[in-house]
């Protein structure tokens, strides 16, 4: 059952960028993250009161910066750059670079001195990053000029995309002390309870953004429209998150982190089969080498792991 849910995740995650993507070809991406996280918050409000009032209450005098930061940096460092890079770069191609996020994961944790950095996860890290570059700068002159994208605009857009990469992976990386209990305030967080606290957040941090006559722009009446958003809210955000975290309680993490090398290629199909994105070889050559470079860091932490309970 665990492995029938993380390629069901997958699968889900890897139609996000084509959801984005006819997005924000309709509104702006701030008018997206707008309309989303109030949709999004409209859910977990009600689920945070209902079923984590008390740890919430109870830990919220000591931690609510850490809520409002993890919220923002989600929200904006992730979220709206995607957006905003993907009012220009194709789904395939973002959903590609957002897989480089396990290994800048891997780079910082042992930068933070988090975990220690191993000849696998090095390799993994250098193939992945390479394969990144190749797609970013032949994919500017192969599948941007196609797409009518100047070069120096494609390549912008895709370091935007690669910075929310970053952003997320050092998200992830905050939250490991306050799941594990490690931090110096010595509390231990439920996962579900820390990711619907800090979603709970968004939709009163995004209308930041608010402005007159947002409204009218993002209540219009188009059925591919709410068909994507409520997509990309309930099963994207909600249900894929409840389905990964019932998933780590049942299996080791270094395993379930093998179907982030799926989402890549969901994103492929799902980008060529309902935006009929044009892919050209800079495309294919950079997957190969992030899925191989994600691939090889994450089945060496596997066999170190296997070989410890051996020995």
């Amino acid at each position: 059952m665990p492995w029938i849910v993380l390629v069901t995740i997958s699968a889900i995650w890897g139609g996000s960028f084509a959801a984005i993507r006819y997005v924000v070809s309709i509104v702006s991406p701030s008018e997206f993250l707008i309309i989303r996280n109030l949709m999004l918050s409209a859910i977990t409000i009600p689920w945070l009161f209902i079923a984590f009032r008390k740890e919430f209450f109870s830990t919220a005098k000591k931690l609510w910066w850490y809520y409002i930061f993890l919220a923002a940096l989600w929200l904006y460092g992730y979220h709206y750059l995607l957006n905003i890079g993907e009012t220009v770069i194709p789904a395939a191609t973002s959903g590609l670079i957002i897989a480089t996020a396990p290994i800048w994961t891997l780079i910082f944790a042992s930068v933070f001195k988090m975990e220690k950095l191993t000849w696998g996860k090095g390799l993994g890290a250098a193939i992945a990053f390479a394969g990144t570059v190749l797609m970013t700068y032949f994919g500017a002159g192969e599948e941007g000029l196609k797409l009518n994208i100047e070069p120096r605009q494609w390549i912008l857009y895709s370091l935007m995309v690669l910075c929310a990469a970053i952003l997320i992976s050092l998200h992830t990386l905050s939250t490991k002390p306050f799941i594990r209990g490690t931090n110096r305030f010595n509390i231990k967080l439920d996962p579900i309870m820390l990711s619907v606290t800090f979603m709970s957040l968004c939709g009163f941090l995004a209308m930041i953004l608010w402005k007159p006559g947002t409204a009218s722009h993002i209540f219009i009446s188009s059925t591919g429209y709410w068909l994507a958003m409520i997509y990309l809210v309930l099963f994207c955000t909600v249900v894929a998150n409840i389905g990964w975290f019932w998933v780590i309680k049942h299996m080791d993490v270094g395993r379930s982190s093998i179907s982030i090398f799926l989402i890549p290629l969901f994103a492929l199909l799902y980008s060529w089969l309902l935006l009929d994105e044009p892919m050209h070889w800079p495309t294919f050559v950079g997957a190969a080498g992030i899925i191989m470079g994600v691939g090889i860091a994450g089945f060496e932490g596997i066999y170190g792991k296997l070989r410890r309970k051996i020995a």
